[in-house]
């Protein structure tokens, strides 16, 4: 299997970036809504890829890391 060394959401800017860990942060918002935002902001991200980010960023957090 092969590991992902970037992903889309790795190519945002800084601030849209931030924007979603934080949004990330709050269990209310779903990876869909995530996606139409991120839409809305002129990205096109898939929720999968808004879901592996989280995955990934959720690895970093507890020291763990995937693959």
């Amino acid at each position: 299997r092969r590991t992902r060394i970037s992903s889309t959401i790795d190519k945002l800017p800084d601030d849209i970036k931030t924007e979603l860990d934080v949004r990330l942060a709050d269990t209310a918002n779903t990876y869909e809504e995530l996606s139409a935002w991120l839409k809305a902001e002129g990205y096109e991200i898939s929720k999968s890829a808004i879901g592996r980010y989280a995955i990934s960023r959720s690895h970093e957090e507890s020291g763990k890391y995937c693959c």
